[in-house]
């Protein structure tokens, strides 16, 4: 990509834009306030990170705070068929490369396929099981967000809280196969 589009944020018309490169900013306006009001330069938005390393940005309206992924915004603005009902891949694995070159737009049941997940073996009684992750083990009455919180709690320091909070999970001890 050689050059750098900026389209508006889709709900933030005129406040905010986002561009081909990932990059959003803000737009340059007046607020009104009770004591008068300001302007508002344009400028870049700083990115955060949230829980799963993707990146977001606060936006603002209405005195409303509104965070917002960038993958999302990028291909809601760029993207052909995108939907919210559609998971956003980064096609090279790094989430925080949100250039529009590097997004899809999937089904839940394509991004499965795109991210089969880690292995998952639990232990009770001497008696092990293994499923390819933690969303098979929903298959036979096991809770993929217990399984998964109980391996990686598995992986913390001995000691920590957590590690004996989500020791197990059905009487079952559970930890990530390794490779």
């Amino acid at each position: 990509m050689k050059n750098e589009i900026w389209k508006d944020v889709k709900g933030f018309e005129g406040l905010y834009q986002v561009s081909n490169y990932g990059r959003v900013k803000s737009l340059r306006r007046w607020v009104n306030r009770s004591n008068g009001g300001y302007w508002i330069p344009e400028r870049i938005r700083s990115l955060g990170t949230v829980r799963g390393g993707y990146l977001f940005v606060p936006l603002y309206k209405d005195g409303e705070k509104y965070p917002r992924r960038i993958n999302r915004l990028v291909a809601e603005a760029f993207l052909e068929g995108y939907s919210e009902d559609k998971d956003v891949h980064h096609i090279d694995g790094d989430k925080t490369n949100n250039r529009v070159d590097n997004l899809i737009c999937l089904s839940s049941e394509e991004h499965h396929k795109e991210h089969p997940g880690r292995a998952v073996i639990g232990i009770k009684d001497g008696k092990t099981i293994v499923f390819s992750n933690c969303t098979e083990a929903t298959k036979y009455g096991f809770d993929s967000a217990n399984v998964s919180r109980c391996c990686k709690a598995a992986l913390l320091p001995e000691g920590h809280p957590r590690r004996k909070k989500y020791a197990t999970h059905k009487g079952y001890e559970w930890r990530y196969a390794t490779e």
